[in-house]
């Protein structure tokens, strides 16, 4: 098989991946706003952390400093920037972070199955990633982080997550 082959397979299952996370029919997922707590809270707050978009540690508790980053990562993506996370914002977020992951295992670094969750695996993969192209080791995709990312892409751009700067 060739690469080129293997990475649209590859890509194919992350979308994939994402789509089944999608809402169905006229169910929709909550919104996340301030004030909202809970697990679905917690994994925002974990991607947003690892996309660069949000400082410190998922508490599961959208304060004002989730909803600041929710504002930043919303304006760059091109959503209404209301700092309320729904349906349109968390699909995004969720998308950026398997377009990351994607990215990496094609770089070859594993950071587990693309299922749009910053969790240890993906942490680790973008830490030996950023170790290998000599940025900091951070562990968060900031806009440096990208750039090469965006350098060593398979070809995956905008309508997966495009972002390019944190």
């Amino acid at each position: 098989m060739s690469k080129t082959f293997k990475r649209m397979v590859t890509l194919l299952l992350a979308l994939v991946t994402v789509l089944s996370l999608l809402p169905l029919g006229s169910t929709q997922a909550a919104a996340l706003k301030q004030g909202s707590k809970g697990t679905e809270v917690k994994q925002l707050q974990q991607n947003l952390i690892g996309l660069g978009y949000l400082d410190g540690s998922a508490d599961g508790s959208y304060g004002s400093k989730t909803k600041t980053a929710v504002k930043k990562f919303q304006s760059e993506f091109g959503l209404n920037p209301d700092g309320n996370a729904g349906d349109a914002t968390q699909a995004a977020v969720e998308n950026a972070v398997v377009r990351l992951q994607v990215e990496l295992k094609n770089a070859g670094f594993a950071p587990g199955t693309p299922d749009g969750h910053f969790g240890s695996k993906t942490k680790t993969a973008l830490k030996k990633f950023q170790k290998d192209r000599k940025l900091p080791e951070t562990g968060v995709a900031d806009s440096a982080t990208w750039k090469a990312i965006n350098k060593s892409s398979s070809g995956i751009q905008a309508g997966v997550g495009a972002k390019t700067s944190a």
